[in-house]
């Protein structure tokens, strides 16, 4: 509902705008009111954008491990906030895919399912932002490995 405002508002913006200039705005200029908005909506709501609903057991597992991940990040390895929302990314884009085979999807992991994974992001990916992808991939590996959600060690070492 509130996005629909947000969005209602935007609309009208542009129109004063082009009455008041005569020409529509950049693409750069929506990104302007938006970010206002956001940091308003954020403080009336203490989170924006609003996080995202589990729609089964699977997402229920999956969101609490990210949720636990993220805390291990901040409090276990100090990382600056830019490093944890880059590793966490990662995490639920490859646990998200990893879901696909249910809700143990990741207990069973193994090399072969970290390189299906691999494969899939390489073609999109230069050499660099592959090396990484596969770093971010070890940390969330590793991570799985001390809370003992992988069974294998060489999982964390299969990237």
């Amino acid at each position: 509902m509130i996005d629909v405002q947000v969005e209602q508002y935007l609309q009208h913006a542009i129109v004063l705008f082009e009455k008041q200039r005569g020409r529509r705005p950049s693409a750069r200029w929506l990104q302007v009111p938006r970010s206002g908005l956001r940091a308003l909506l954020r403080l009336a709501h203490g989170q924006w954008p609003r996080a995202i609903e589990p729609t089964c057991a699977a997402d229920v597992v999956r969101f609490a491990i990210c949720d636990e991940y993220e805390i291990w990040l901040r409090e276990e390895r100090g990382l600056a906030c830019s490093s944890v929302a880059t590793l966490m990314w990662e995490a639920r884009n490859f646990l998200a895919w990893q879901t696909g085979g249910g809700i143990d999807g990741w207990t069973g992991l193994g090399s072969s399912d970290v390189d299906r994974y691999m494969d899939l992001r390489a073609p999109k990916l230069t050499r660099c932002s592959l090396k990484d992808t596969a770093e971010r991939l070890r940390s969330l590996l590793r991570y799985l490995h001390i809370t003992s959600q992988v069974a294998s060690r060489r999982t964390c070492q299969g990237t």
